[in-house]
C-alpha cells in the first residue's frame, strides 16, 4: 500500500497548477506514494494581489489551469490571517475522510502544513477543528515544508506554544526574496 501525502499548494496557486510543477517528483516517486493535492477554500481576484506581486504569482492566472487560491489572507490586516479559520475545517473534513502518512506544502501552503502538524497533536486547542469532541485525524508522521513560514495569527500562536514534535523538513532557498532564513 503506497503512502499517502495531503499536498498543500502556495499562495496564488491551486492544486492543478502545483501538481503539474512538482511533475517530475511525482514520476519519482512512482506507486510507492500518494500524493493527494488539494485546493484553498479562498479564490483570488486578480484585484486581490498584492502591488509587489511575484512572477510566479502573476503567471498563476491561466484559465486552463483553474482558478489561483490562497489558504489565508495576510495582506489585509498584517496581525492575523484571514480565512484561516475556514481553510482548518475545510482541511478538518478532509482528514476526517481518509489517513494521510504526512504532509508537504510550498511557501504559505508549507505554513499551513507546520500549522496543520501542530494542530493534530494538541486539536483540544483549537475546538472547532474537533468532531464530536476527538480530532479528526491522528498526528502525522512527517512534514516537509519548502518555502515555509510562520503564520501570523494569534491561533497559530497558541498551537505553536511551546513547539510541536512532528518530524518536519524545513527547506528555505538561500535566493528566496520573499521567505528569508531566519
Amino acid at each position: 500500500m503506497p503512502r499517502s501525502i495531503l499536498v498543500l499548494h502556495g499562495y496564488a496557486q491551486n492544486a492543478t497548477i502545483f501538481s503539474k510543477r512538482l511533475g517530475s517528483l511525482r514520476k519519482e516517486c512512482g506507486k510507492d506514494i500518494e500524493l493527494v493535492f488539494v485546493d484553498a477554500p479562498h479564490i483570488i481576484q486578480p484585484a486581490d494581489l498584492r502591488a509587489n506581486a511575484s512572477q510566479t504569482e502573476l503567471g498563476a492566472f491561466d484559465p486552463a489551469d483553474g482558478q489561483p487560491r490562497r489558504w489565508y489572507d495576510v495582506y489585509r490586516d498584517l496581525t492575523r490571517a484571514i480565512g484561516l479559520e475556514e481553510s482548518l475545517m475545510m482541511l478538518r473534513d478532509i482528514l476526517k475522510q481518509r489517513t494521510f502518512d504526512g504532509v508537504f506544502g510550498f511557501s504559505q501552503g508549507a505554513a499551513m502544513a507546520a500549522l496543520l502538524s501542530a494542530l493534530l497533536e494538541k486539536p483540544q486547542s483549537y475546538p472547532p477543528f474537533l468532531t464530536d469532541a476527538k480530532p479528526p485525524h491522528p498526528p502525522f508522521q512527517f512534514c516537509v515544508c519548502i518555502a515555509g513560514y510562520k503564520i501570523t495569527d494569534p491561533l497559530a500562536d497558541l498551537v505553536f506554544n511551546p513547539t510541536y514534535a512532528t518530524p518536519t523538513l524545513h527547506v528555505i532557498g538561500k535566493n528566496d526574496i520573499v521567505v528569508l532564513e531566519e
